[in-house]
């Protein structure tokens, strides 16, 4: 070996024997403490043996809970609609489903017996009061009195005049009458209203409906814009209202200018929320919007400005009327639907398949989506913020929109001045290879959405 390593055995020989020496010391006093305080130690070593067998109770405590909650949620399973529940609950939330199921029919089917009394409907008909004395004498009881009922008869003047001299149309200048639910009327009033959703197959009462809520904005003499691509139909909502065209603020007809006129009315809602103190209402309509959105006619900007002016501009006076026979999710996809159903404060719901009015009713209405298949001609199911009732539209026509126009003379789009017709139907022959990109175009939108 080398003196070095000679060297290195020697220092680490010497350094045991003092770590040894001192271990020992150590050990020695120890003892001699040990055995002079007995019990203070022996206290020492029961107070740490209790110790670790608390911990070990808590440890096998909290094992065996851990494998209780892993035994409780395996036993979770999931309803339809993704909410959790516990196997032993299944029961019980069947039969709270059947009740409910059974108090939706029942409110359903009284929404459907509910028929307004003396009003003109689409048959020409006047519904007759049964006297007192008559229920008397058939079910052998003493009626109830019978309810005040609006006094309106065919052959009287416009509906519209007898509705204003009844005090049911424009009686504070800030409500708009639906129709009639058990005889009462049924409004929408401004302060709680966004946008309005109306829905319907064809020929069932949509523009019927939207021809009464207009008639009265004008009357009232609130600012209306209508935008309504079906200029060639005589029965569109353009043409229907011919004879107050000239009290509209705006006529929209081609996609061009449906767009123009929703920037327009955007424009007056941000003037007004920046401190313009006009508080006339304005009354955005557009007809025809799922078949609008679904050819794609609109733009983007202008179908994100929509559900954001109902959220915004409700307060400062401006709000829409959105009419179209879809509001699935197919026809208008799920983000802009989705919008459109949260902007919605009131909803006029006309005959419809129930798969169409997903986007128009809020969630959880299958019960109602199911009860408006079944609906009659001119009546709808009116959802507003205090409850949903069936309601009768009074039937309203050209001498009604003469009425609401108080002698001013007529204005129609130049869509529809007969000048124009020839140009017109030229140029719709024109846009015909467009439309037909349109409609190829639709499918694959509404296939993106779906799947994304």
């Amino acid at each position: 070996m080398s003196p070095k390593q000679i060297g290195i055995s020697i220092a680490v020989g010497a350094g045991l024997l003092v770590v040894g020496s001192v271990a020992w010391a150590i050990s020695q006093a120890v003892a001699a403490l040990i055995a002079d305080h007995t019990t203070i130690f022996g206290m020492l070593a029961l107070s740490t043996t209790v110790v670790l067998l608390i911990g070990g109770a808590r440890i096998v405590f909290a094992f065996g809970a851990q494998q209780r909650a892993r035994a409780w949620q395996a036993e979770l399973t999931h309803l339809q609609n993704g909410m959790p529940i516990h196997v032993r609950d299944v029961p019980e939330l069947a039969e709270q489903l059947a009740h409910t199921t059974l108090d939706q029919h029942y409110a359903v089917e009284y929404m459907r017996a509910g028929v307004s009394p003396t009003l003109t409907h689409y048959h020409n008909e006047t519904h007759p009061i049964a006297s007192p004395e008559l229920l008397g004498n058939l079910l052998s009881i003493s009626p109830p009195p019978a309810p005040a009922l609006p006094a309106i008869t065919s052959g009287s003047g416009p509906q519209l005049a007898q509705l204003q001299q009844i005090g049911h149309v424009c009686r504070s200048g800030n409500s708009l009458l639906v129709g009639y639910a058990d005889g009462q009327p049924q409004y929408i009033e401004l302060a709680e209203c966004g946008f309005i959703g109306i829905g319907g197959q064809p020929r069932v009462g949509k523009s019927v409906t939207a021809s009464l809520l207009i008639d009265q904005a004008v009357l009232s003499g609130w600012h209306v814009l209508i935008g309504d691509p079906h200029i060639q139909k005589t029965d569109g909502l353009l043409n229907r209202l011919r004879p107050l065209s000239g009290r509209l603020a705006r006529q929209a007809v081609t996609p061009e200018e449906i767009a123009q006129m929703v920037r327009l009315a955007d424009k007056i809602g941000k003037r007004r929320v920046a401190g313009d103190p006009d508080r006339t209402p304005v009354i955005l309509v557009i007809d025809e919007f799922s078949n609008l959105v679904w050819r794609e006619l609109l733009p983007d900007d202008v179908l994100a400005i929509l559900p954001s002016m109902a959220a915004e501009y409700a307060g400062v006076g401006v709000h829409g009327v959105l009419i179209a026979h879809d509001w699935s999710k197919a026809s208008l996809g799920g983000d802009l639907g989705a919008a459109l159903r949260r902007a919605f404060t009131h909803r006029i719901i006309h005959r419809m398949d129930p798969g169409n009015v997903e986007f128009l009713l809020p969630r959880g209405s299958s019960a109602q989506a199911r009860a408006v298949q079944g609906l009659d001609k001119g009546r709808a199911l009116y959802a507003g913020p205090d409850g949903t009732v069936t309601v009768t539209v009074p039937l309203v026509g050209d001498d009604d929109a003469a009425y609401a126009a108080q002698d001013a003379p007529p204005a129609p789009h130049a869509a529809a001045r007969p000048d124009c017709r020839r140009a017109s139907r030229a140029a719709l022959r024109a846009d015909r290879p467009h439309r037909a990109r349109g409609r190829a175009a639709g499918p694959r939108r509404a296939a993106h959405r779906a799947a994304a």
